[in-house]
């Protein structure tokens, strides 16, 4: 991460060679003499964090990725001042606002309008700002007369929108959220996330711990994967992202990973009918391949996945999709080894440059199963259906998967199979673009231009 040293843009957050150490300890009278002795302890020590290094200037959303363990949570601490590092180096630079576990900052047997007022001193707010500020924190929460109940009687739900409404409220040079969006319903997220753009927008540099990656890919400008302390990767927040999730999927092992003596592909209907141009060995070889190299792969058979290929309504390939024309995707596979063929699902999905699911296909939830397929044997399976994207640039995720389990296990797993471009005639809102009928007694008809949509 880059930032620039001047008065105004000086890093709000610089992390240098941070390191966290706790010793395992017990005895009391250990850890007493530890400290008023200024010793290493007896007892054995565990790293929390170790050489952590990172920069964060203003206007700038980090988001902070690792399992459960990895540190996240210490980090944020030390940065909040409520640690001290074993060693290293960090320099905090303005006010700092923390929404860092429900409950943090709140006495449950106050009521909202209490602890409003008690969490806005604790963030340093005066009492005439609190007051100020009061009827905005209150449309904000949009929790109504339960304002002057105890907090005690509140759900996660409502407790949550209390808090982060008197964070965003305290005007803060960094603030620091951890995992408290995760809390609140779709539409108090979308509220939250516009809010933290606005905030970004005033210069507010905002940490943002979270186990979303889509919310990390939506809003952040850059990303730091933890593991086991130390900082595994940082940087771009898809390629940080992309790796975070393969390393989440790659160490899964599935019990269905066994032998079967069932074996061909019956996709979304025959493979050629879905094609207008069915004659696979005439397609150059590099419109198989990716315009880009891929952001991510991983799986227990990788490489299984051999090509994908997208071709148009004239049966060409093609890596611009025009207005609603009808396309078909193709993933080539060939296993390497015996699988069960019963539960053996092709899958593709279609993500925007943040990262989100738009459209997700598979043979097995369009009720296709495989049989008759033998190892080696290669296999395509053709999708076919009229493009709903409005304009933009997109990302194809294809996935050779078993779906014994509610949650499917990657064979093979790439992230940038393709990437594509969607252009329109017309200018459309939304990120859909859909054949709609539209009536009206004074209405006159416009031919559309768009293919598909006649």
């Amino acid at each position: 991460m880059h930032s620039i040293e001047s008065d105004t843009h000086r890093p709000r957050v610089r992390v240098q060679n941070l390191s966290k150490t706790y010793s395992t300890a017990v005895h009391p009278g250990w850890r007493f003499w530890d400290l008023i002795l200024n010793r290493a302890s007896k007892g054995e020590q565990f790293v929390a964090l170790r050489n952590v290094s990172l920069e964060l200037p203003p206007a700038h959303t980090l988001g902070l990725v690792g399992r459960n363990g990895s540190g996240k949570s210490t980090l944020l601490q030390i940065l909040c001042g409520t640690l001290t590092p074993s060693s290293g180096q960090v320099r905090v630079e303005g006010k700092i606002a923390a929404l860092l576990e429900l409950g943090s900052g709140f006495n449950p047997e106050f009521t909202g309008r209490d602890n409003v007022f008690l969490n806005g001193s604790l963030l340093g707010m005066t009492r005439r700002e609190i007051e100020l500020a009061f009827d905005s924190i209150c449309a904000f929460a949009e929790i109504g007369h339960y304002i002057d109940q105890p907090v005690k009687t509140y759900s996660s739900g409502m407790f949550v929108r209390l808090a982060f409404a008197v964070v965003i409220h305290t005007k803060p040079d960094l603030l620091v959220v951890d995992e408290a969006l995760a809390v609140g319903d779709a539409r108090f997220q979308a509220k939250c996330l516009n809010a933290i753009r606005q905030l970004k927008a005033g210069g507010v540099a905002i940490v943002l711990v979270t186990h979303d990656v889509a919310m990390v890919r939506q809003i952040c400008d850059s990303a730091v994967w933890l593991h086991e302390g130390a900082v595994m990767m940082q940087g771009d927040v898809n390629q940080v992202t992309s790796a975070y999730t393969q390393h989440l999927f790659s160490g899964e092992e599935s019990s269905a990973e066994r032998s079967s003596a069932v074996p061909a592909l019956l996709g979304d209907g025959p493979p050629d009918a879905a094609s207008p141009h069915p004659d696979f060995d005439q397609v150059p070889v590099t419109a198989w391949q990716p315009n880009l190299p891929p952001l991510s792969r991983w799986g227990s058979m990788s490489g299984a996945l051999t090509g994908c290929l997208i071709r148009g309504s004239a049966g060409f390939p093609i890596q611009t999709w025009q207005g609603c024309e009808t396309v078909a995707i193709s993933v080539r596979f060939r296993l390497t080894r015996p699988v069960p063929l019963e539960t053996l699902s092709v899958a593709l999905a279609i993500k925007d440059v943040r990262g989100h699911d738009l459209l997700v296909l598979s043979s097995w939830d369009r009720g296709w199963r495989f049989s008759g397929l033998l190892v080696g044997q290669e296999e395509i399976v053709t999708f076919s259906f009229a493009n709903p994207l409005n304009a933009g640039k997109y990302t194809l995720v294809t996935a050779l998967e078993d779906r014994q389990q509610t949650t499917p296990h990657y064979y093979d797993f790439i992230e940038g199979a393709q990437f594509v471009e969607v252009q329109h005639e017309s200018a459309y809102m939304g990120l859909m673009v859909i054949p709609a009928e539209v009536d009206g007694k004074s209405l006159v008809r416009k031919q559309y231009t768009e293919q598909g949509m006649r």
